[in-house]
């Protein structure tokens, strides 16, 4: 079943206020004609019900049928819920039925959804439609005996006022109250998306500047790597021949890393891969580069689990584990599990923990706790986990330090 827009929230909302009203309405006059202390005509009362069924109706399926309901509808709308009311009230009493304060509650839904010129539209409407029934409308009890007449009226009144005002009260409350909580809502969604636009476009800079970065940069690795290969054959000292050999590692894990970057930006193709296939790749790889790290690694019953993985997975991964390496270079610890339907990787460290705006917004700030950082790398990773319909939680643990969840769904044979 599709969700519901806030639009056709609203239309069902407004059905429903005005199907109680009318119930009310009905019923208020149905008991005290009982009771003889009224007379109405139930013929012309029973057209302006139905008429009002019919509306409700068309309203109901309208907001099957249309997902993107305009605010003109809404307007129109309400504009025969004002039509409707003015002639069950003229039919009912006019001005001295108790229930004509169910303007109100119309008044309170155009104010809550309409725009400015609409709603006083609206309101205006009301106020010309109850002045008009000061001066025109059906009589409720007939004019044969003042005194027992006045007497009627106002028992009429009072308990007609007391309805009138709980009925209100409860759908301004329940009901209208709502419709600006849906609204509110909408327009949080939007700022949330804006903002999600404007990190995209930062993070689709950053990614044109390091993809022109990386094709400036082969050069000088290619110059460095022949340069180290006629140090290493030249060298007679053991010492410096192991620490050429440790540079010419490092320049080709970095050629590596280049051509990961340029072979992605070609194929983006995402494919499902088992749990242990991505974490055994994204530790080879790590450990290249941080062989001194410490890292204890544990799984929990997933490694048949599917994920939906690409390069660009590994290398935000890596750069999660290296803020980890750098915050406590003693001990990092991921750990694999199922939740439900997704598969989470844990990643634990021993430092200093993590700020509460970081935590609170990973990948929506800069901040950062490294003297040379930038912040950039939370949130090309966060990015990464999210365009593959995950997301990142940071969190002080329990003895200390920061843990990183990265959750993402997990997927069948047959997707």
């Amino acid at each position: 079943m599709a969700e519901r827009t806030v639009e056709q929230t609203n239309l069902h909302r407004l059905n429903a206020i005005r199907l109680t009203i009318l119930l009310m309405e009905l019923t208020g006059l149905a008991i005290a004609s009982w009771f003889s202390v009224i007379q109405v005509d139930w013929s012309v009362l029973s057209i302006i019900a139905a008429t009002t069924g019919l509306l409700v109706f068309y309203t109901h399926y309208r907001k099957q049928l249309v997902s993107d309901i305009s605010e003109s509808s809404l307007f129109k709308q309400l504009l025969a819920d004002v039509f409707l009311q003015t002639l069950l009230l003229y039919w009912s009493g006019g001005y001295t039925n108790p229930f004509i304060f169910s303007y109100l509650v119309t008044v309170t839904i155009s104010a809550s959804v309409l725009s400015v010129r609409q709603r006083w539209f609206i309101t205006t409407l009301t106020i010309v439609c109850y002045t008009l029934l000061q001066r025109w409308y059906q009589p409720l009890i007939p004019d044969h005996s003042a005194h027992g007449a006045m007497h009627s009226m106002i028992i009429l009144h009072l308990g007609g006022m007391w309805m009138t005002f709980s009925i209100s009260a409860c759908l301004v409350t329940g009901v209208v109250a709502g419709m600006a909580d849906a609204i509110r809502s909408h327009r949080a969604e939007i700022n949330a998306s804006r903002e999600q636009r404007l990190r995209d476009e930062r993070i689709l800079a950053v990614a044109t500047t390091a993809a022109g970065a990386a094709h400036e940069l082969a050069t000088p690795l290619s110059t460095m790597s022949v340069l180290l290969g006629e140090m290493s054959s030249e060298c007679s000292d053991t010492a410096m021949s192991e620490d050429i050999n440790l540079l010419q590692t490092q320049v080709g894990l970095c050629k590596k890393r280049l051509d990961n970057i340029v072979l992605a930006s070609r194929n983006q193709a995402i494919v499902a891969k088992p749990v242990a296939d991505v974490v055994e790749e994204l530790l080879n790889e790590w450990q290249l580069f941080r062989p001194e790290a410490n890292i204890q690694y544990t799984s929990s019953e997933t490694p048949d689990c599917l994920i939906e993985a690409d390069q660009s997975l590994i290398m935000a991964m890596i750069n999660l584990l290296d803020n980890s390496a750098d915050a406590s270079p003693d001990f990092i610890g991921l750990k694999v599990m199922r939740n439900e339907n997704r598969v989470v990787l844990q990643i634990e460290d021993h430092g200093r923990g993590v700020l509460s705006k970081v935590a609170s917004q990973p990948g929506a700030t800069d901040l950062t706790t490294k003297k040379e950082g930038h912040g950039l790398g939370l949130q090309l990773s966060v990015a990464t986990v999210e365009r593959l319909s995950g997301h990142v939680r940071l969190y002080t643990g329990s003895a200390g330090g920061t843990i990183t969840e990265v959750s993402l769904p997990e997927v069948s044979m047959d997707e």
